[in-house]
């Protein structure tokens, strides 16, 4: 401890503290039930998920659904 005078480590502390400020500004804010809604959708419904067909589509052959790997 005493490695570092107190104001050193006072101002790495606000040094953070800004960056996480100016990180959370940027970030869309949202509610409990938005929140909600999206676990249902991605869960549930699943939305923004993909297929098995449509993830081979991607794929090179070799590593496609079904096809044996030599």
């Amino acid at each position: 401890m005493r490695e570092k005078p107190i104001e050193k480590l006072q101002q790495v502390r606000d040094d953070l503290l800004e960056e996480l400020h100016n990180t959370y500004s940027g970030a869309p804010s949202t509610t409990f039930q938005a929140y909600r809604k999206a676990q249902e959708a991605l869960k549930k419904l699943e939305d923004m998920t993909f297929s098995d067909e449509e993830i081979d589509a991607f794929l090179p052959k070799a590593l496609k659904s079904g096809e044996k790997v030599h």
